[in-house]
């Protein structure tokens, strides 16, 4: 045996898949116990004791509501809502949606979404008028806030207003569901 073959036989022993008889009879499922996590350490009663305290999480869905634009297609069917941010948060569907194709449903969905995220996003100019942090720095600094917001959000963030995002609204809706009020 040359050096050449020991050489290419060692690149070649990563390769080799053998199993020995003495692990053949465990499986790579086995092996996964080794990394079940710990059970917590906190015990069952004080986990319902911290849940009873936290009397806060009745106002996380006000909260959230709060910052959720939703827009309905005139039949009622489908439903986007949208938070400040523009991301779509949910979709809603009625029975009545089994009509449609699913192209027409994801067409849908889809301008519905579009319509949504608009309406979101011009919901951070109402946040921001009406967030006190922000109006009272505004006014500490002796600055028109609501000048300069504007300007911030629609020129420098890109931001629609709520009336642009209403009146694109009116627009789809009148070119899209002209017809459906027959």
């Amino acid at each position: 045996m040359n050096h050449a073959d020991s050489t290419d036989r060692d690149d070649f022993a990563a390769l080799d898949f053998t199993v020995d008889d003495d692990l053949a009879d465990e499986t790579g499922v086995d092996a996964l116990d080794e990394y079940t996590p710990a059970e917590p350490e906190v015990a069952g009663a004080e986990l319902e004791a911290q849940d009873e305290d936290d009397d806060d999480t009745a106002d996380d869905g006000d909260i959230l509501a709060a910052y959720t634009r939703t827009v309905t297609n005139p039949a009622g069917t489908v439903s986007v809502s949208a938070l400040i941010d523009g991301s779509v948060r949910q979709i809603d569907l009625s029975p009545a949606v089994t009509k449609l194709s699913e192209s027409q449903l994801i067409d849908e969905i889809l301008v519905l979404a579009h319509l949504a995220q608009q309406q979101g996003l011009a919901g951070q100019h109402s946040y921001l008028r009406e967030n006190e942090f922000v109006t009272g720095s505004m006014d500490a600094l002796g600055v028109d806030g609501d000048d300069l917001l504007r300007d911030l959000m629609e020129n420098g963030m890109g931001l629609p207003t709520p009336e642009q995002a209403a009146a694109e609204q009116a627009e789809v809706f009148a070119a899209r569901y002209a017809g459906d009020n027959d």
